[in-house]
C-alpha cells in the first residue's frame, strides 16, 4: 500500500463529511486481501491488517449511526466479505464471523439467497463456525451452500466440490468417518478432473484424506497421501506456505504414531518455525505446534482427545 494511502486510511475521520471516503477506503483495503492460494499471502495480510481493523470500526459505526445498511453497495459487500477472509486466515474468528454476517445480509438483499456469491459467503461462514467448534452450525451452512451450489453451478463445479470437501471435514470432526471418506473421495475425483492433480484445492483434499486414513489406522495410506500433498504444495506454493506447513505438521504426527520420534521432531520444528514466521506466536497453529513439541519432548506420546497431537485438515474458500 502506498504510504500516502496508508496514512489516509489510518487517520481519516469517520464523521458524515468523510463517510464516502471511508467507504472508498474499505473497498480499496478489501480488494488488497490476497487469497490463501497466493504465495506468501500472509505477508500482505499482516501489512493490511491495521487498515482492515480501522475499516471494520467504520463499518460498525455506519450500522450504528445510519438507518441505511452500509452493505447496500455490491462493491462494498464484496470488500466486507474479503475482510472476513483476512480475519479468518489470521485466526480471528469472531471478527471474521461479524464480517461474513454483514456480507451475507447485504448479498441476500442485493443478489438473493441462492446467488453463487451469496453461497460463497455461506460456505465461508461454515469454515468460521468450524474454527469456533460450532460443528452443528457449520454443517448447516455447508448443507445450505452445497444444495445451492449444486443447483446453480452443478455437482462437479470446483466451488461445489469445495463445499463437499468441507462437509467431509465436519463429518470427520463428528466421528462419521465413512461419510467423511465418501465426501473426500467425491471431492478428490472431481478436483482431479476439473483442476488437475497438482492444483492447491486437489492437494487440500489429498491432505484431508491422509488425516482420515490416519484416524482409521491406515498409516501407510496416510503417509502416501501426505507425501503427495507435501510434494505438490512445495511445487505449487513453496516450502514455507502455511498449507505446506500443515502437511509437514501432519507428517510429524504420523511419524510420532509410528514411533519415529526424531523424524517427528524434525517435522514439528520445521512447521513451528514456519508458522511463527508467517502467522506469529499467538496464532492457533503456532500454539498447537508448540504444545505438540512439548508433548513429544516429555514423552507423553499416548493420545487422548484432550492432550493428543492435533492433525490439521484444510478448508479454503475455494474458487
Amino acid at each position: 500500500m502506498h504510504p500516502v494511502v496508508h496514512r489516509w486510511v489510518l487517520h481519516l475521520d469517520s464523521n458524515e463529511k468523510n463517510r464516502d471516503f471511508a467507504r472508498l477506503a474499505l473497498v480499496l483495503v478489501g480488494r488488497l486481501v490476497p487469497d490463501r492460494e497466493t504465495k506468501e499471502y500472509w505477508i500482505l495480510q499482516q501489512r493490511i491488517l491495521p487498515h482492515a481493523e480501522q475499516c471494520s470500526r467504520w463499518l460498525q459505526e455506519d450500522f450504528l449511526r445510519s438507518n441505511e445498511t452500509a452493505t447496500s453497495d455490491k462493491t462494498m459487500i464484496d470488500s466486507v466479505h474479503r475482510l472476513g477472509i483476512l480475519y479468518r486466515d489470521q485466526g480471528k474468528f469472531s471478527e471474521a464471523e461479524a464480517m461474513y454476517n454483514k456480507a451475507l445480509e447485504g448479498k441476500e438483499e442485493a443478489l438473493g439467497r441462492d446467488h453463487a456469491s451469496t453461497l460463497g459467503t455461506v460456505n465461508n461462514l461454515g469454515i468460521v463456525y468450524r474454527g469456533q467448534g460450532k460443528l452443528s452450525e457449520a454443517e448447516a451452512m455447508y448443507n445450505r451452500a452445497l444444495e445451492g451450489r449444486e443447483k446453480a453451478l452443478g455437482r462437479n463445479h470446483a466451488s461445489t466440490l469445495n463445499t463437499v470437501n468441507n462437509l467431509g471435514i465436519i463429518y470427520r470432526d463428528q466421528g462419521k468417518l465413512s461419510e467423511a471418506e465418501a465426501m473426500y473421495n467425491r471431492a478428490l475425483e472431481g478436483y482431479e478432473k476439473a483442476l488437475g492433480y497438482e492444483h492447491a484445492l486437489t492437494l487440500e483434499t489429498v491432505n484431508n484424506l491422509g488425516v482420515l486414513y490416519r484416524d482409521q489406522g491406515k498409516l501407510g495410506e496416510a503417509k502416501t497421501m501426505f507425501d503427495r500433498a507435501l510434494e505438490g504444495y512445495e511445487k505449487a506454493l513453496g516450502r514455507n506456505h502455511t498449507s505446506t506447513l500443515d502437511t509437514v505438521h501432519n507428517l510429524g504426527v504420523l511419524y510420532k504414531d509410528q514411533g519415529k520420534f526424531e523424524e517427528a521432531e524434525t517435522m514439528f520444528n520445521r512447521a513451528l518455525e514456519g508458522f511463527k514466521s508467517a502467522l506469529g506466536q499467538d496464532h492457533q497453529k503456532t500454539q498447537t505446534l508448540t504444545r505438540d513439541l512439548q508433548l513429544l519432548h516429555s514423552s507423553q506420546v499416548s493420545q487422548t482427545p484432550e492432550t493428543g497431537p492435533l492433525i490439521v485438515t484444510s478448508n479454503w474458500e475455494g474458487v
